[in-house]
């Protein structure tokens, strides 16, 4: 986990990462894209985990036709890495950010209507073509899941598919984690999807990236850390010296 690519060591022969590349993604404009979802895991002992409905995509920023696979482009989603290509126009402008943040202020971090209406708005905006992917390398979830829709994909198929991968991977963890009954772990699976929506578990990362660099970051993960907070009653418990621990509903997670 953590995305450090350490790599793992066989004995002698040292460290090595051992992996397959996944040929023929599902694209979206022509381009590749990975999707992270979120889980929460509130205890241990007993084993308790939520999936979180939302999530992020992050996109290439130059077509993928499976060629010259030094163009990293082309071939990797990673933000850090795409929003260096100079060639592109991303919505990456400090202003955009700090827009999407005050905007969160006016609503008072909990109005989910105008959150609804803004991406609703943005995946309208969006879907106008499906080469406008040139325009922005972040979407939301929804906003995928909408394309697909629109592209003869059935989108809950989709999503049931995505947490019940996201379900056997946390099942792994069960006996393994010791035995702690109020403790939260919150976890970022990365998800490829194939031309074939086949789903493939790229990683799961124990430190998620929470930097908000792009008005969506703002809008997904100012909501994420909303709902972490509330179902850990972090402010009640905060204000009897209390630790951390779940309560009993979340309004975007599900528990698995």
């Amino acid at each position: 986990g953590g995305g450090g690519g350490g790599g793992l060591r066989f004995g002698s022969y040292g460290i090595w990462v051992v992996q397959r590349y996944l040929a023929k993604p599902y694209l979206l404009g022509g381009k590749k894209f990975d999707v992270r979802t979120y889980a929460l895991i509130t205890s241990t002992w007993p084993f308790n985990a939520l999936v979180y409905k939302k999530g992020l995509v992050r996109l290439s920023t130059e077509n993928y036709d499976g060629a010259e696979h030094s163009n990293l482009f082309a071939h990797l989603t990673n933000f850090t890495i795409n929003k260096k290509n100079k060639a592109v126009v991303t919505k990456t402008a400090s202003n955009d950010v700090l827009q999407a943040q005050e905007e969160h202020k006016t609503e008072g971090g909990g109005d989910n209507t105008e959150r609804t209406s803004m991406e609703s708005s943005a995946s309208s905006e969006l879907h106008n073509s499906a080469a406008s992917a040139s325009s922005s390398c972040k979407w939301t979830l929804k906003m995928l899941l909408d394309y697909m829709e629109k592209n003869g994909v059935n989108p809950s198929r989709m999503w049931k598919g995505m947490r019940s991968l996201m379900t056997r991977t946390l099942a792994i963890l069960i006996g393994e984690c010791g035995e702690y009954s109020s403790c939260f772990e919150l976890l970022g699976f990365d998800i490829f999807i194939d031309a074939k929506l086949n789903l493939h578990l790229i990683e799961v990362n124990m430190e998620p990236s929470l930097n908000m660099t792009t008005a969506l970051d703002v809008q997904l993960k100012t909501e994420l850390l909303d709902n972490l907070c509330a179902l850990l009653r972090m402010d009640e418990r905060a204000s009897r010296g209390a630790p951390p621990g779940p309560s009993r509903t979340s309004s975007q997670g599900s528990a698995v």
